[in-house]
């Protein structure tokens, strides 16, 4: 139990709990009203691909026989806001494959995981898929705060506009002895 007397199973359920955004495309959807989610995503792309670029060890990755990258976005929504921001994940992905030491690596697919409360409006979300992507898309509905994949399946994992809801820093990202620890 916590000093505020609520048991840890209560806190998950109330964490896990569902506030999607408006449905669909119309006037009032968060798909028509997101500018200001675009313009982080905007922001942040060169964040990606200087990141990317320089952390991401395409050697260290294990890829199966089907050399398939794989990417989630969690707290995805219904907007092309997601679209974008893979898109930008995807090409700087690419353009570390077109270094010299990593030539080994070849015919690369990408698979995007697209997460989101079980409410979401998946529907939406699929039809608005952008026809010219480079990518098999595929929807994993629930709460981020529990398990949502196998172990060792992600190469990547973006979040653009969800992690506000965590109740605190994950432990890992503040111990210096961690691999996740972030130094900036």
């Amino acid at each position: 139990r916590s000093d505020l007397g609520i048991s840890s199973e209560k806190k998950r359920k109330l964490m896990a709990q569902s506030y999607p955004m408006v449905s669909g495309d119309g006037a009032h959807s968060y798909a028509k009203n997101s500018t200001l989610q675009r313009r982080v995503v905007d922001a942040a792309k060169e964040l990606i691909y200087e990141a990317i670029s320089d952390k991401l060890d395409l050697k260290l990755l294990k890829f199966d026989a089907s050399n398939t990258f794989q990417i989630a976005d969690l707290g995805c929504s219904i907007g092309p806001n997601t679209f974008i921001a893979v898109q930008n994940i995807i090409e700087a992905v690419e353009l570390k494959l077109l270094q010299p030491d990593h030539q080994n690596i070849s015919s690369i697919e990408f698979q995007v995981l697209f997460n989101d409360h079980y409410d979401n409006d998946f529907n939406t979300l699929f039809k608005s898929l952008p026809h010219s992507r480079k990518y098999f898309a595929a929807g994993v509905p629930g709460s981020f705060h529990n398990r949502l994949f196998p172990k060792a399946t992600l190469h990547f994992v973006h979040s653009s506009y969800s992690l506000h809801w965590l109740s605190k820093v994950p432990k890992e990202l503040v111990d210096q002895n961690s691999p996740l620890w972030n130094k900036e």
